[in-house]
């Protein structure tokens, strides 16, 4: 059963409606974006942890008996007895990207072989290690990132990125479900949801086809939809107007992220979705790691929606090289 259903949302929804309004209190146990197993601060800001990519290097062996898999099943395990219980996995992906990094090759639409089991091997350790949600995000980048577009369409690029969810969609719900797993989640383009300037361009047109494409293929109930830039609110205008134009509606939940000023953005999103009575949950998918200030903004906040979990991002506000995101203090 998906875990939404589990939770009773539909009724959850209903008693928002008349709810008095409460502090902020996440329903469940959240945890971290986790893409790269090693931080080396003596690199610049891009290659400090970019050539440490879990996904490329899975299979690797590091000497003394000591491999790449080992490192990062430690790290789970760190991170479950943290009290994180859930893992966001990036994507990044491009045609040709260069090997052993975070950016995977998705040439012709699809990871190589290597790549392919390295992933469903970190799917099924996240769930061995005991945790209970799994957020996938996919995130083009170079070329295949469709907000570097403008207004020419590619039609290649788009096919190709389609093509990509469509030959991992359904080997990591198995992979997941298999290991323990409860609840698996895709998020289609990473913070896509278009500024105003962005929806005469191609980017809406992307967003479009490919919301439509993934309905007719495999539901809405196990997507997010698009991520949302939280604190910036006409992306969360133009988005809905894509859900409402594809037929299909919006998700049954969105992912939000916030960074600086947490709780001015938070409650910004919040007043202007409540505006629309949009009582849609959050999941907040990507905020500054182990913070103590974002922690008191979410002290701070009033609100009756309901944010499900909370996951943190390797950087902090001072620090792009920030340390493995093992610590979970602030967002249960």
């Amino acid at each position: 059963m998906k875990l939404w259903a589990s939770l009773g949302l539909a009724a959850a929804l209903a008693a928002l409606q008349t709810m008095p309004v409460l502090a902020l209190s996440p329903l469940l146990a959240g945890g971290s974006n986790h893409f790269f197993y090693r931080v080396d601060p003596s690199l610049d800001s891009v290659f400090c942890r970019e050539t440490f990519g879990i996904i490329a290097n899975y299979h690797r062996h590091l000497g003394e008996g000591l491999g790449v898999r080992d490192i990062v099943q430690r790290q789970l395990a760190a991170m479950h007895g943290r009290g994180q219980r859930g893992v966001r996995v990036p994507i990044l992906h491009s045609r040709g990207a260069f090997p052993g990094y975070t950016q995977l090759d998705s040439a012709g639409g699809k990871l190589n072989d290597q790549q392919r089991d390295n992933l469903l091997d970190f799917i099924a350790d996240i769930g061995d290690a005991g945790f209970q949600q799994v957020l996938i995000g996919f995130f083009p980048q170079e070329a295949n990132k469709p907000e570097s577009w403008g207004r020419q369409w590619h039609e290649d690029l788009f096919e190709e990125n389609w093509q990509l969810i469509l030959s991992l969609h359904d080997d990591i719900v198995a992979t997941a479900k298999a290991h323990g797993v409860e609840d698996v989640r895709f998020d289609l383009l990473n913070e896509g949801a278009p500024l105003t300037e962005q929806m005469q361009g191609s980017l809406d047109d992307y967003l479009l086809r490919l919301w439509q494409n993934y309905n007719e293929t495999f539901g809405k109930w196990d997507t997010v939809g698009f991520s949302m830039i939280g604190w910036q609110v006409e992306r969360y205008h133009n988005l809905l107007s894509i859900y409402e134009k594809s037929g299909y509606g919006r998700p049954p939940l969105y992912q939000v992220h916030f960074y600086d000023d947490f709780r001015a953005g938070f409650e910004a999103l919040d007043a202007a979705m409540n505006e629309r009575n949009d009582l849609t949950p959050w999941i907040i998918g990507e905020t500054y790691y182990d913070d103590a200030s974002v922690a008191a903004d979410i002290a701070a906040i009033a609100t009756n929606r309901l944010v499900l979990s909370i996951y943190q991002w390797g950087v902090q506000q001072d620090s792009y090289c920030a340390e493995l995101p093992i610590e979970y203090r602030y967002f249960n």
